[in-house]
């Protein structure tokens, strides 16, 4: 069975604006993340970003005007089609794992909807992928 675990963290972070300042200075990161696995070619990173950002003024969000619905995977294995996937994410200072979302792999890339968690919050993240793939 393939196993994949990409984990740690993954330079993902959402910057608050200052109160002072008439421009929100806030950066969307991303990251890439090196694994080792029978379904994911030695070397070959699977790279996890946010999606593209909404403006969201008036909203829950007090500390950004802009929200992101999604963490983005890309550059899966073809031969990790099929497997089965689960995505996690951690926030900072705490010890407990947050699941996403789990399904099938479908292609290369993959989309986790973040749902009620907080990304301006986020540490880490994890993807797993197992089972048999191509």
């Amino acid at each position: 069975p393939a196993v994949l675990i990409v984990a740690g963290l993954a330079g993902l972070g959402l910057a608050a604006a200052s109160e002072r300042d008439l421009n929100w200075n806030g950066t969307f990161q991303a990251g890439t993340v090196p694994v080792a696995a029978d379904c994911q070619a030695d070397g070959e990173t699977v790279a996890v970003a946010f999606s593209e950002p909404t403006f969201t003024a008036g909203g829950a969000n007090t500390e950004t005007p802009w929200t992101v619905a999604e963490l983005e995977f890309s550059n899966i294995s073809e031969a990790c089609v099929g497997g089965s996937y689960e995505v996690a994410v951690r926030d900072a200072g705490t010890t407990s794992w947050t699941k996403l979302a789990s399904g099938t792999i479908n292609g290369t890339t993959l989309t986790a909807p973040i749902g009620a968690a907080n990304p301006q919050n986020f540490d880490e993240v994890a993807l797993t992928i197992h089972g048999t793939g191509n």
